[in-house]
């Protein structure tokens, strides 16, 4: 009776050991992840200063290709209006937990850049980063001599 007890108690000592490494190393990448993002940021827009100082859409480097991307987001600003529009017009695909970027830019594509009301428009220029392209070299192939005897 004694050994199940002692068992338990290891048993659940070591699972809480484990839980807590595995808590304080998420924190740790989760910290050094934040880190690295706010680093990359910080070029991403000496990049996009660069860019646009030259008045160029990109540029390459030996290191990769970097260029400017426009990302355009699309949030409820009436959500009254909103509903009331996309229960007019019948198009259910506008909603997933969010506005559903793809079907709103379809619409305001078809519809002369027209916003659906209750919409806030968020768009912002980034640089993005291309790997250079590999170059490729033609692989030497050797045939090995056949030993199959038939």
């Amino acid at each position: 009776m004694n050994e199940d007890i002692e068992r338990k108690d290891r048993l659940v000592k070591v699972y809480r050991k484990i839980r807590e490494a595995r808590e304080a190393l998420t924190k740790e990448y989760d910290a050094k992840y934040k880190e690295l993002s706010a680093s990359m940021e910080t070029v991403e827009n000496a990049m996009l200063e660069l860019a646009n100082a030259e008045g160029s859409t990109g540029f390459k480097t030996e290191f990769g290709t970097a260029f400017i991307e426009t990302e355009t987001t699309y949030s409820i600003a009436d959500e009254a209006a909103f509903f009331t529009f996309v229960k007019e017009c019948g198009e259910l695909d506008f909603f997933q937990k969010r506005v559903k970027a793809e079907t709103v830019k379809t619409y305001v594509k078809d519809n002369d850049g027209a916003i659906p009301p209750g919409l806030n428009v968020f768009s912002r220029k980034r640089m993005k980063v291309r790997a250079p392209a590999k170059s490729v070299k033609k692989a030497e192939t050797q045939v090995a001599p056949s030993t199959n005897e038939e």
